[in-house]
């Protein structure tokens, strides 16, 4: 990505020498590239992140079944078993 965010500042600046970009268009290639940039740096500060906290996170769940999940109500969860399928018919 900071290869694509180099090659994006170029080509903004080569066209800008040429004349060929108005002020609207150079405009919108620095929106691009500042919020390819923002994008970077999140990335870099997620997986600093999850990189301390790789140890906690392979911790077993402290609910025994693990939890449920509730955009799923059809898996079980704690204490739960899975329910039966429908029978088929046909």
């Amino acid at each position: 990505m900071a290869a694509q965010l180099e090659t994006i500042a170029e080509e903004r600046s080569r066209l800008t020498t040429l004349g060929m970009l108005p002020p609207l268009a150079i405009a919108a290639f620095r929106r691009g590239e500042l919020k390819g940039d923002a994008e970077l740096r999140w990335h870099e500060e997620f997986e600093a992140q999850m990189t301390e906290l790789a140890p906690a996170s392979a911790a077993p769940s402290p609910v025994p079944g693990g939890f449920p999940d509730p955009l799923r109500p059809d898996l079980p969860g704690p204490g739960k078993a899975r329910a039966a399928a429908p029978e088929r018919r046909g």
